[in-house]
């Protein structure tokens, strides 16, 4: 199976939108900050480390 051949409205339209992947060539404001006297850790992003206990740090 063969992938069709856009029709040329379609194909001029492709070619004047920008490429998505420019929008996520730069780093992240949270990553230029990184280590900056500015920043702290994220609440999202748990600390230890993982195993057995899993959330629970006092269970192995």
């Amino acid at each position: 199976m063969s992938t069709p051949e856009p029709d040329p409205v379609t194909a001029a339209a492709m070619e004047e939108e920008p490429d998505f992947a420019d929008e996520h060539s730069r780093p992240t404001y949270a990553d230029e900050q990184e280590g900056s006297a500015n920043t702290t850790p994220d609440e999202s992003t748990p600390e230890g480390t993982a195993g057995a206990g899993g959330m629970d740090p006092d269970r192995t």
